[in-house]
C-alpha cells in the first residue's frame, strides 16, 4: 500500500500544478485580449471624436462665411461637395443619420440666408452680415424669415448636441 502512495501523490501534485498553470495562462490570455480590445476601442473613439469635431468646424465655417457675405452658387456647391467628401472618407466614424442631419442643416441655413437677403425688411440683412441674431421684431415681419430661422436653428442645435455628445464622451 505504501508503494501506491509513492506514485499517486507526485502525479496528483503534478496535475494540480498543471491545472494551475493552465488556469493562469487562460486568465492572462483573457486579460491581454481585453487590453487589446480596449486599446482598439480607444483609438476608434479618438478618431470618431476628431471626425465629428472637424465636421462641425467645416459645417459651421460654411454657415458663418455665408452669413458674412453671399457665396456664389458654384463656390457654395463646391464647399458642400467638400463637406460631403469629408463625410464619405470619415464614414467609419460618422453615423448615417448624422450625414443626413448635416445636409439638412446646410440646406436650411442656406435657405435662411436666401430668405434674409431677399427680404426687404430693414435690419435683417445688416444683422445677418454681422452674424448677430436677428431681432424678434424683424422676424415677426416675415413668416418665411421666421420659419426658415426656426428650422435652421433647430437643425443646428440637434447637430451641435450630437457633436458635443461624441466629443465629450470618454473612450
Amino acid at each position: 500500500m505504501y508503494e501506491y502512495k509513492e506514485y499517486v501523490v507526485p502525479i496528483v501534485v503534478a496535475l494540480i500544478s498543471l491545472g494551475g498553470t493552465i488556469a493562469g495562462l487562460w486568465v492572462g490570455y483573457r486579460r491581454w485580449l481585453e487590453d487589446k480590445r480596449a486599446a482598439a476601442a480607444k483609438g476608434f473613439h479618438s478618431g470618431r471624436q476628431g471626425a465629428y469635431q472637424e465636421l462641425w468646424e467645416k459645417v459651421e465655417r460654411l454657415n458663418v462665411d455665408a452669413r458674412i457675405e453671399q457665396i456664389p452658387q458654384m463656390a457654395y456647391s463646391k464647399r458642400i461637395a467638400e463637406i460631403n467628401a469629408f463625410m464619405l472618407t470619415s464614414n467609419v466614424y460618422i453615423d448615417d443619420s448624422d450625414r443626413k442631419l448635416v445636409n439638412s442643416y446646410i440646406q436650411a441655413a442656406h435657405r435662411f440666408h436666401e430668405v434674409v437677403r431677399s427680404c426687404e425688411i430693414d435690419g435683417a440683412n445688416i444683422n445677418l452680415g454681422d452674424t448677430a441674431n436677428i431681432p424678434n421684431e424683424v422676424l415677426q415681419q416675415s413668416k418665411a424669415l421666421l420659419e426658415s430661422q426656426k428650422i435652421a436653428l433647430r437643425l443646428r442645435e440637434t447637430l451641435l448636441q450630437k457633436v458635443r455628445s461624441v466629443v465629450s464622451r470618454a473612450a
